[in-house]
This record gives C-alpha cells, structure tokens and sequence, in this order.
C-alpha cells in the first residue's frame, strides 16, 4: 500500500465496509487488512498490527460490525472478543486464542493505533 493509502486508511471511517470485515474470518486474511490499516513506529506498528488482527479475526468470525469492534478496543475488560476466538480455537493456529501480552503502555498505543485505524 503506498503513503495514500496509508493516510487514507489511518482514521477513516469508511474503510472497512461489511464484506471487507467478514473477509478477515481467517487468521491470514485479518494480519494482512491490520497490516493496511496500521502505520507509524516500527515496534508500535508491530504490536498495534498484532491487536488488530485479533479484533478483525474476532469480528469475522462473529458477524460483528465495525462499531462493535471499535467498542471492544475502547474497552479492554470487554471479554468477548477473547470469547469468540476461543470458540473458534480448533480452527485457528496456536497463539491466536489469546490477545498478546504487552506492557501496559505499549497495550495502550497498540489499542490507540487500532481505534485510529478503524474509526
């Protein structure tokens, strides 16, 4: 994706349609729209790409809109994310039934990147 469609995807509204959301059903699939969809420092671009990818796969396999996963990053205590993945565990590769562990801080930027991304 180049700077355009990096600026375009950085905080617009409108970029992930329904379709786009149900397409990330499969772990591949939502690492590569969290890929497009993330810019910024190197590692924090790492670790807001890996949260992402959870919350798409997570709103793939469930049906969820955009506005329902944007509400799942606003609230961390929100289990239900973690509760889809886990229904689905016998599909997924090792390590994506968990959201990853990361210092406070850095959960914190990597859920900020996340919002700006999809919102």
């Amino acid at each position: 994706m180049d700077q355009e469609g990096d600026s375009r995807a950085m905080g617009s509204g409108d970029v992930l349609t329904p379709e786009m959301l149900r397409g990330c059903a499969e772990p591949a699939k939502a690492e590569r729209m969290a890929a497009a969809l993330i810019s910024g420092p190197e590692f924090y671009q790492a670790c807001g790409r890996t949260l992402l990818a959870r919350f798409l796969l997570a709103a793939g396999r469930s049906g969820a809109d955009v506005a329902t996963m944007v509400r799942w990053i606003e609230n961390p205590s929100d289990p239900t994310p973690l509760l889809v993945l886990c229904e689905h565990a016998e599909d997924l590769p090792e390590g994506w039934v968990q959201m990853p562990v990361m210092p406070e801080d850095v959960q914190a930027s990597a859920r900020y990147m996340a919002l700006l991304a999809v919102s």
